[in-house]
């Protein structure tokens, strides 16, 4: 198994740190990013985090309306996902609205498929009932 050295997770540990609070930025308050935040999700997004990738397509979408290029990064995170993430990524698409309910529901699949549990059953319950879900 490999060793982690404790600089390195530190490192990863304030990456992360860095990325959730990113993330708040752009979905609480909606401010446009600096050009130092900008520059550390694009890094993080081609260095392959799958929650770098999520970011810089909710960066392209939120901050720079381009649409097809955050499809791009999000069918990139689509692959690379646990079913947290997808987890997670379906409801942020559902709060975006309604436009994003095929990308909601993708993730919310997708993450049933990867064993996530509530999502598991979220899925299961709207297969079964669908006249709870109107909209599935």
């Amino acid at each position: 198994m490999k060793n982690i050295k404790n600089k390195d997770l530190e490192r990863s540990f304030k990456d992360l740190q860095e990325c959730w609070r990113i993330e708040a930025k752009l979905l609480k308050t909606n401010e446009q990013l600096t050009i130092e935040e900008s520059d550390f999700i694009k890094a993080e997004a081609n260095s392959g985090s799958p929650l770098g990738e999520f970011l810089y397509g909710l960066y392209y979408l939120l901050n720079l309306q381009d649409e097809k290029t955050a499809e791009e990064w999000w069918s990139k995170f689509f692959y690379h996902s646990n079913g947290e993430a997808l987890w997670k990524a379906s409801g942020i698409f559902a709060f975006l609205g309604d436009e994003y309910y095929d990308w909601s529901m993708k993730c919310l699949r997708r993450a049933a498929w990867r064993q996530h549990p509530i999502a598991k059953a979220m899925y299961k319950e709207m297969k079964e009932n669908p006249f709870k879900f109107p909209e599935a």
